[in-house]
């Protein structure tokens, strides 16, 4: 989550750096437009609307580069305090002018400080120390020495069972299958064989 509302605020923070440098452009534009007019309502209207526009942007360009630096630090550290000052920097980007790319970094930097108490509440492992292995399985590291078992070992299962069932005969007795039989039907008469002449 903190890095993915330093994403948020870094993606967004570089759209409004664009979006202000075209407004302090718009603004410039019209105070020039507005000195080479002839002096009138028309004009002073204008001037007033370029100077206004030109420090929108220009407030909005130095909150969006805060926000853009901020946001590089709640992605690299493990701390909430530079998600609050994305915060504070997008809400100022956000009355600026930059509503949009301004409410986006305002998430960004919501995500970023959630994450961040949420990094500190996680335990983090010391560096150097070598992971623990779980019990009974081998060390992780050269030298660190396996864990005993949790639990006492446990007995064979079930008791070995007889040999199934008994034997048995061998199939039929002996003797060639079935007694031999006849050879076939009875020879007909006449001496060449077949049926009888008629």
């Amino acid at each position: 989550m903190r890095i993915a509302g330093g994403i948020i605020a870094l993606v967004f923070g570089v759209i409004a750096i664009i979006t202000n440098i075209v407004y302090v452009f718009f603004g410039e534009v019209g105070k020039a437009v507005s000195d080479v007019e002839p002096a009138g309502v028309a004009s002073k209207e204008l001037h007033k609307a370029g100077s206004e526009l030109s420090v929108m942007g220009t407030v909005g360009i130095g909150m969006a580069v805060l926000v853009l630096i901020f946001a590089i630090v709640v992605i690299a550290a493990k701390h909430f305090w530079p998600g609050i000052l994305v915060t504070l920097f997008s809400i100022v980007l956000l009355v600026a002018g930059s509503y949009v790319t301004g409410a986006l970094c305002v998430i960004g930097g919501i995500l970023g400080t959630i994450g961040g108490i949420m990094s500190k509440k996680t335990p983090a492992q010391q560096p150097g120390a070598p992971a623990m292995a779980p019990a009974g399985y081998a060390p992780v590291y050269p030298g660190q020495q396996a864990l005993p078992q949790q639990y006492p070992p446990q007995g064979g299962g079930y008791p070995p069972q007889g040999g199934g069932y008994p034997p048995q005969g061998g199939g039929f007795p002996p003797g060639g299958g079935f007694p031999p039989q006849g050879g076939g039907y009875p020879p007909q008469g006449g001496p060449g064989g077949g049926y009888p002449g008629g």
